[in-house]
């Protein structure tokens, strides 16, 4: 009768979250990230996952960001046949996330091999389509069983669309405990989604403090910031670029860009998202208004917008007419501005 932990990723580094959870003769794996950096180091970490898939009963993912699920594809290779717990929304976002991963892989293979370099994926789109059907979508607040002794309940994690705190309940036939993992834990006061849920009491607490050291800029200042900046830009003729992460920020940015164009504080011009993930992921946030915050809420009774991808928002027609808006040169205090509003994590 024994409870044990034991931590495969995202220790001393910030990528490839993943930890076991053994209670009695059932292993389950709380995410199953892919590691990021130099590429012969995430190569080897990235085909190689630490646990043999097999051994693995079950698996409960927190949210779809990469560092935490981009390795599934590669876990059901190997040869894992269970259910990956996770909520609806994180199924929705998981499976353009990860057909974008594999994407990427096979392009790095293409490109490596024209300059005599071997990189064979980890992964491919067939195995993020099993990865998908393996996937269970749960709502938040309501118990499952993950295995025998174990159940699960889902918390709003805020983060990003779908992220979950992961309760856990065990009890091995002599002892009962709550585990609870964090996965990523969202901040409080950001546009689009709700806050982060208050975490409940428990006997072990696994959480990962990448930003635990850091002060973030209010979302009041990065509103008025970015004010600033548009209407600076307006003023000079110039044009303006917001590099932004496809889950989160593009949809905030989107938020902010909107109400300051309703409140006349920026004038009205074409916004254009120039990323079919970044407009993949603001289609699934508009699926999902049960998620949202009370002010997007209001936003979306109002009919103000007709989804949060369609405000003032669209693709550019081709890569030709997004390489005829070129923007003119920021200054540097302009430019971390810009990054902050675009790029700044939600953790």
């Amino acid at each position: 009768m024994t409870i044990s932990l034991q931590f495969l990723g995202a220790v001393r580094h910030v990528t490839g979250s993943k930890h076991v959870l053994t209670v009695n003769d059932k292993r389950i794996l709380l995410d199953c990230g892919m590691v990021q950096g130099p590429r012969k180091m995430a190569n080897k970490a990235n085909q190689y996952l630490g646990v043999e898939a097999d051994s693995i009963d079950a698996v409960v993912l927190s949210h779809a960001h990469i560092d935490h699920s981009g390795s599934l594809p590669r876990l059901v290779k190997l040869g894992y046949k269970g259910t990956i717990h996770c909520t609806d929304a994180t199924k929705d976002l998981a499976g353009v996330l990860l057909a974008d991963s594999a994407h990427i892989q096979a392009a790095d293979a293409e490109h490596l091999a024209k300059h005599g370099e071997t990189f064979v994926p980890p992964y491919d789109m067939d195995d993020v389509l099993k990865t998908y059907d393996r996937m269970s979508g749960k709502p938040y607040h309501r118990t499952f069983d993950v295995c025998h002794g174990v159940t699960c309940t889902f918390l709003d994690a805020g983060h990003i669309l779908g992220a979950a705190f992961v309760v856990l309940d065990v009890d091995d036939g002599k002892t009962k405990k709550r585990i609870v993992f964090t996965g990523d834990h969202g901040r409080k006061g950001l546009p689009v989604l709700r806050d982060p849920e208050r975490l409940p009491a428990s006997d072990v607490l696994i959480t990962e403090s990448t930003y635990g050291d850091r002060l973030h800029a209010t979302p009041t200042d990065m509103e008025a910031e970015l004010c600033e900046i548009v209407n600076e830009e307006a003023r000079d003729g110039g044009r303006l670029l917001i590099p932004a992460f496809s889950v989160g920020r593009t949809q905030s940015v989107l938020l902010y860009l909107g109400k300051l164009v309703r409140e006349g504080r920026i004038p009205k011009q074409p916004i254009y998202i120039d990323s079919p993930l970044s407009n993949k992921a603001t289609k699934i946030t508009s699926m999902h208004p049960e998620l949202f915050d009370d002010e997007m809420r209001a936003i979306s009774r109002a009919g103000t917008i007709r989804s949060i991808s369609t405000e003032s928002a669209s693709s550019p027609t081709s890569r030709r007419a997004s390489r005829s808006t070129t923007p003119r040169t920021a200054s540097s205090s302009r430019h971390r501005a810009c990054a902050r509003a675009g790029a700044s994590s939600t953790t």
